[in-house]
C-alpha cells in the first residue's frame, strides 16, 4: 500500500519516465527505498506499530521482550535489514549485478 505511489512518485515525477528510471536504476532505488524506509518507521512508530497493510490484517510489530512498542531504533534497523535482506534475496532470484 505504501509501495506503490512511492514508485509512482519516483517514475514519473522525479525521473521523468520508467526509461529514466532504468539508465539511472542505482539512484532511482534510493528514491523509492529511502522514503520508503521513513514512512514505514513513521507508520509503526505513531501508529501502534502497525503500517496501513498490517492494520488490515491484524498485524501489529511488537519488541520481544517486552510486547510492547518497539523502539525507533529497533524499528530503524528492521526496515534496513528487511531492504538489504529483499535485495539480497532478488539478486539471487534473478543472478542480477
Amino acid at each position: 500500500m505504501i509501495l506503490m505511489p512511492i514508485m509512482y512518485a519516483v517514475f514519473y515525477l522525479i525521473m521523468g519516465s520508467r526509461e529514466e528510471f532504468a539508465e539511472n536504476r542505482i539512484m532511482g532505488w534510493l528514491y523509492i527505498l529511502i522514503p520508503l524506509i521513513v514512512i514505514q518507521t513513521l507508520f509503526m512508530l505513531f501508529g501502534n506499530g502497525q503500517t496501513p497493510g498490517y492494520r488490515n490484517y491484524g498485524i501489529k510489530v511488537v519488541d520481544a521482550n517486552s510486547f510492547e512498542k518497539p523502539s525507533l531504533a529497533s524499528l530503524i534497523l528492521r526496515n534496513f535489514g528487511m531492504i538489504l535482506s529483499l535485495g539480497y534475496h532478488f539478486r539471487m532470484a534473478f543472478n542480477v549485478l
